[in-house]
């Protein structure tokens, strides 16, 4: 199915630019080459778990809850995209913060990422326990995984930005559970699968 590759893809893409973010002060951070590089893979991976999510509620969400949830990961998994591309946009305004001017595209990325980052975090993690419960995608081999990676993501900008929490930021590296689950939600045989899979062949 459709679905199954484009998640795969999205993994793929998370895994490939989640490790290279930049570490240090903000100004280090948006100064760094490979800020770019790094945001622009892991929004290209948000952007291809969306048309995962919309192959998948037209192919393999069967029951109405199974599509209710689907619709708000879509939802959620599109807010997250766009924030994402703002976010990525930041490196623009580095020499603003370095020299003390305003830095407006800094600033919306921060305030979208208090918004859209715990929208994703609920609706993901919300289409991940459904899926397992409605045995449609995933298991609950793998959910813990989803579920802990996108609620511990979610709430990192909560954190760190209205807490003050600067700890927290060890949290934002969670998003590689929301990877995995991708990767594996992909492989996963779901039970309308293993239905076509004869008795004998299962034994």
């Amino acid at each position: 199915m459709m679905w199954r590759l484009l998640f795969a893809a999205a993994g793929m893409l998370m895994l490939a630019g989640g490790p290279r973010h930049p570490a240090g002060s903000m100004l280090e951070m948006l100064s760094h080459h490979d800020w770019f590089m790094a945001h622009a893979l892991v929004t290209l991976g948000y952007g291809t778990m969306v048309a995962g999510l919309i192959a998948f509620l037209r192919a393999g969400a069967t029951t109405p809850t199974m599509k209710r949830w689907t619709r708000f990961a879509i939802a959620g998994t599109a807010l997250q995209t766009l924030e994402m591309a703002v976010h990525t946009a930041a490196m623009v305004d580095a020499g603003n913060l370095a020299a003390g001017h305003a830095t407006p595209v800094l600033t919306t990325h921060l305030g979208m990422s208090m918004v859209f980052y715990p929208l994703f975090g609920f609706t993901s993690a919300a289409f991940f326990i459904t899926g397992m419960r409605e045995r449609a995608i995933g298991s609950p081999w793998i959910v813990w995984i989803g579920v802990i990676g996108t609620v511990a993501n979610g709430i990192a900008p909560i954190l760190v930005g209205l807490v003050g929490w600067a700890e927290a930021r060890i949290l934002f590296v969670f998003m590689v559970g929301i990877a995995i689950w991708l990767l594996a939600a992909a492989v996963w045989p779901t039970s309308a699968a293993r239905a076509l899979v004869p008795f004998a062949a299962r034994d």
